[in-house]
């Protein structure tokens, strides 16, 4: 429960988000969202407060959600996640991208593996490291994520 200087203190705050949404034909769009409290109840909860969204001028739609907590009169600021401790998209190498494409189109270990010139042994260890470094169980999931992230467009079959 807020204290009787807190309950004075929160129509000083304002919560501004940016994040990441489909629009209406289904591509991402990053957009900012503000919030601020209006009025509190007796046991100071929020009971009315005014939203506003808006399309973000910034474009990178890869980027982490970010929060920002400020207070309207002296300027403080608050950062969720803390500066520096943000979680960054996933970053496959070239060569990830190249071979998860690559199985999105349909195609074996063997057959990556001839059409790159590579062994088989490489491409599985590849495997391995992109289902790590997206953090999913399977191969398929790889490329639903990575799919949604842009992270990789399926290669067509020749």
């Amino acid at each position: 429960m807020l204290t009787g200087e807190d309950r004075k203190q929160l129509p000083n705050y304002k919560v501004i988000t940016d994040y990441r949404t489909k629009d209406k034909t289904g591509n991402y769009i990053r957009v900012i969202e503000q919030q601020k409290a209006l009025e509190l109840d007796s046991l100071g909860n929020v009971w009315l407060a005014l939203s506003v969204l808006d399309v973000s001028p910034d474009k990178d739609v890869q980027t982490p959600a970010r929060s920002r907590l400020i207070n309207t009169l002296t300027g403080e600021l608050y950062l969720f996640p803390p500066e520096g401790n943000e979680s960054m998209p996933p970053k496959l190498s070239g060569r990830e991208q190249e071979i998860l494409s690559l199985i999105a189109s349909g195609l074996v270990s063997k057959q990556i593996a001839d059409k790159l010139f590579i062994s088989v042994n490489t491409v599985n260890t590849h495997r391995q490291r992109i289902i790590e470094k997206l953090e999913v169980s399977n191969t398929f999931e790889a490329i639903q994520y990575a799919s949604e992230l842009r992270l990789i467009n399926p290669v067509k079959r020749s």
